[in-house]
């Protein structure tokens, strides 16, 4: 039953065929518009609700799980929404459903959440968390959301409407291989309509790839010997070299590898940060400019520490613990100045853990992905977007000092409260002194105090790496981003 849409939101691309169907695929092999519900295509798990109501499916606190054990590769699209009087969005999906147990999961949250979820349940201790990525808009019940949904071989990525990038990429080979589409799985009342599924033709998959820009520099990390990857630049293990362009600061004692698995070529082929190297730095020649970094990480046969930094920021960019047999891929806007790129990996193997697994990289001109850059935030170091600079530029030309009014005996009490100036420490040169008077404040942020930061939250928030005496809880990192963007803004 179609319905005008509050908001579109081509929602969760699983791929190893990256963005976009040909044209001539084939026709859907099931198509619903849930006048009713066919209980010979759909198998209901669960005690909570399912039912047809004005022409869309109504699921609460259960899911039902449609189509073919046996399908592997397929697109899903429909549309969902929490009805308006539910007190907030909880948009759950799913595929490859073999059972209650065994299903990835996808979900759209809002509420406290505002995020894009991905997890994998599988019995035995193997459910996994594959990703969370927060939204830049609060979902809103009564608003029909659109999603997509495709699957091919090992890797999952997730679009937001009709972008070109995705929000979530990541590739897991240990979950099922193939299942039914699932609809619901949340707690609260969702509505589903519009749903078509269609099989992948032989041959459909792609590399993960499909999605960089044809000008994009891309470094697969192999040996040298190994079959390449076409298009892509052969980094092995070798030290940097002015002829070639690119390679390691210093040649990395593990080398690459090739693990023989069924994985793409993009995640068999690996460089390796252990066995008592604690970080390594990769550089390639470009030109001066802005750019979209995207790195994978991840280790057929083992699991992975997977670090990088770009060097001189005080923080790395991504620290994740990663699976064996699963990949991450990682997204940082970066400025290059100098004519050279470079990017540090470390591994935790030298304190008895894992060591360091990089798949591939790829630098993409932001002029060739804006929407990209945009997705991506602030580049490490760098105080904010365009966008950010010209509202903080008109705050700061708008910004007047407090003014302290004559002073009465026996005591004058003055308010400090207001706007202030502030620097962020990452934003000071090395050798800066903002305490002197003389020191230039032109570019410094306006900020309300008291209300910049309310400790207790920091307390309760904090991330585990941010040198925080009690390590950080992580209750809400939601809440944790919003408010330091709120600070940094």
């Amino acid at each position: 039953m179609n319905r005008a849409s509050g908001r579109s939101l081509a929602f969760l691309s699983i791929l190893a065929l990256a963005a976009g169907l040909p044209a001539a695929a084939a026709e859907p092999s099931l198509v619903e518009s849930f006048d009713r519900l066919d209980a010979s295509v759909w198998r209901t798990y669960g005690r909570g609700a399912v039912g047809v109501e004005h022409g869309a499916l109504r699921i609460a606190d259960c899911f039902v799980a449609g189509g073919d054990e046996n399908w592997r590769d397929y697109e899903i699209r429909f549309r969902a929404r929490a009805p308006e009087d539910a007190p907030q969005v909880q948009i759950w999906a799913g595929f490859r459903a073999t059972d209650r147990d065994r299903r990835y999961a996808v979900a759209l949250r809002g509420g406290n959440c505002d995020d894009l979820y991905l997890c994998r349940y599988a019995p035995g201790g193997n459910d996994r968390i594959l990703a969370l990525v927060p939204l830049d808009f609060h979902p809103v019940p009564g608003a029909w959301y659109d999603l997509r949904l495709v699957v091919a071989g090992p890797d999952i990525e997730v679009y937001l409407g009709e972008e070109k990038t995705p929000r979530i990429r990541v590739s897991d080979a240990s979950g099922p291989a193939a299942g039914k589409v699932v609809l619901g799985g949340g707690w609260i009342a969702t509505e589903f309509d519009d749903l078509s599924v269609r099989l992948l033709p032989d041959g459909a998959k792609r590399l993960i790839d499909d999605s960089f820009h044809p000008a994009a520099r891309r470094f697969n990390f192999q040996p040298t010997l190994e079959e390449l990857v076409p298009g892509w630049s052969p980094a092995d293990e070798s030290a940097y070299d002015k002829t070639r362009g690119y390679g390691w600061t210093e040649a990395i004692k593990e080398g690459t590898r090739r693990r023989g698995s069924a994985q793409p070529l993009l995640n068999d082929t690996l460089a390796v940060v252990a066995h008592g190297q604690n970080e390594a730095t990769f550089c390639c020649d470009v030109p001066d400019g802005e750019y979209v970094l995207t790195v994978s990480g991840g280790d057929p046969a083992y699991a992975t520490h997977f670090e990088a930094q770009i060097p001189g920021q005080p923080k790395s960019f991504v620290s994740e613990e990663v699976p064996a047999a699963t990949f991450h891929t990682a997204i940082c806007p970066v400025v290059v100045r100098g004519g050279q790129f470079r990017v540090t990996f470390r591994s935790n193997h030298p304190n008895g853990q894992a060591g360091g697994s990089i798949n591939y990289l790829v630098l993409e001109r932001r002029a060739d992905v804006p929407d990209k850059w945009e997705a991506a935030g602030r580049p490490p170091g760098q105080a904010g977007t365009v966008a950010d600079e010209k509202r903080r530029a008109e705050r700061r030309a708008g910004y007047r000092p407090i003014a302290i009014g004559p002073i009465s005996a026996p005591r004058s009490v003055f308010s400090l409260d207001g706007n202030w100036l502030f620097k962020p420490e990452q934003e000071l040169p090395a050798d800066a002194q903002p305490f002197l008077p003389t020191t230039a404040d032109d570019d410094w942020h306006v900020i309300d105090v008291p209300n910049f930061w309310n400790p207790t939250i920091n307390w309760l928030y904090g991330e585990p790496d941010e040198g925080l005496p009690h390590g950080g809880t992580g209750v809400s990192d939601n809440f944790r981003q919003k408010e330091k963007a709120r600070c940094e803004a």
